[in-house]
């Protein structure tokens, strides 16, 4: 006589579902969830003495503004304006609470961007480009340039990747150009070392390049990871929510750094 195991009712299936969504909030967010303002990321704002940072709240978060010169600590701008502008202007939903600015942990490749004398900041939601100028409370859609771009010391060109190469683009004319040609998978311009094969470390840290002075150099580097390793990761809890893990492959050294 043999015997089968039988296959889980609804109930089980639900239970199962509310399991790996628990799972998936622990592992996305314990931090954020259950320790509030654990980890802060201060971004300073060029040529000042000032940074600013995103701050959570028990209804949401909001973003502040430090002085290091005077020691003050307040909100960065009016948070109850810039909603209501970018409400009106993109005509979406926004709530005062939880403005929809990517922030990325405050990282360097952080799509706010804050100018003093006058607070204007720059910022991208709803997959367009926003400057508010806080003094004034207006806001205006501003073009949008390519992700981690660079711009150059006289405002006129921006740098950025792609196809694995460094490319520059005129702001004046539109015109982009491939300043490398040679670049491919894994040989690629403009890019970080990774942090243990982690490719979300790469867009963290954004473009590795520095514009000289004079904004007609490029100082960069070309990252060969060629010879090292490829491993398989598997995802148990993949963030878009699906049940089923997923299988990716990075670039990992298998060298051990020793005294």
């Amino acid at each position: 006589m043999t015997s089968s195991t039988p296959l889980p009712s609804v109930t089980d299936a639900e239970e199962i579902l509310s399991r790996y969504e628990r799972a998936k909030a622990l592992s996305q967010g314990i931090l954020k969830s259950a320790v509030p303002n654990a980890l802060l990321f201060p971004v300073w704002i060029k040529e000042t003495n000032s940074f600013w940072y995103e701050r959570q709240l028990a209804d949401g978060k909001e973003f502040r503004l430090v002085s290091a010169d005077t020691a003050s600590n307040e909100p960065a701008f009016n948070h109850e304006i810039l909603a209501k502008t970018l409400a009106e202007a993109s005509g979406e939903r926004v709530d005062v609470h939880d403005l929809p600015i990517n922030n990325l942990n405050g990282q360097a490749i952080t799509t706010i961007e804050m100018t003093l004398n006058p607070l204007v900041v720059n910022f991208t939601a709803f997959g367009k480009r926003w400057a508010f100028e806080n003094e004034s409370g207006s806001i205006k859609e501003v073009e949008q340039f390519p992700a981690n771009y660079l711009l150059s010391p006289d405002g006129q060109k921006v740098a950025f990747s792609r196809d694995y190469n460094l490319w520059v683009r005129d702001l004046n004319t539109n015109i982009e150009r491939a300043l490398t040609t040679d670049g491919q998978e894994y040989y690629q311009y403009a890019i970080p070392g990774s942090v243990y094969g982690n490719d979300a470390f790469i867009s963290l840290l954004g473009l590795q390049a520095l514009w000289s002075p004079d904004s007609k150099r490029l100082f960069t580097v070309q990252l060969d990871q060629r010879q090292i390793k490829t491993v398989g990761v598997v995802t148990h809890v993949p963030s878009e929510g699906s049940l089923r893990p997923q299988t990716s492959f990075r670039k990992l050294s298998t060298k051990i750094f020793s005294a």
